[in-house]
C-alpha cells in the first residue's frame, strides 16, 4: 500500500509549549539574588483543518480539553480563533 500525504480532518493538531523563566526581581532587594523564584509558562497552539482548504488556529493558555469546543462556532469564545486557508501540493502544505 502506498501512502500519500494528507491532512487529517477529524481532529486537532496540538503543540504544547513550555518554558521556565525567572521571577521578577524585587525593586527593593539588596542583592541580585533576591528574586521571586521561577515561573513555568505553558501555552498551547491548536490547529484544525477543515474540508475545502479551510483551517483554524488558536493559541491559548487554557488546556486543549477546555477550548476544543470553541471550534464548533457555537461558543462566544469562537471569535478568538483565527481562520485561514491551506493547500496541499505534493508533500508541501501551504
Amino acid at each position: 500500500m502506498r501512502l500519500r500525504p494528507r491532512v487529517r480532518l477529524d481532529g486537532s493538531y496540538i503543540l504544547t509549549a513550555r518554558y521556565i523563566k525567572s521571577g521578577e526581581r524585587n525593586p527593593w532587594a539588596t542583592t541580585a539574588l533576591d528574586t521571586k523564584g521561577f515561573i513555568e509558562v505553558v501555552y498551547w497552539r491548536i490547529l484544525r483543518f477543515r474540508e475545502h482548504g479551510q483551517c483554524e488556529y488558536l493559541m491559548s493558555v487554557r488546556p486543549p480539553e477546555n477550548v476544543t469546543s470553541w471550534f464548533s462556532g457555537k461558543n462566544k469564545m469562537s471569535m478568538q480563533i483565527e481562520k485561514g486557508t491551506y493547500t496541499l501540493k505534493g508533500y508541501v502544505l501551504r
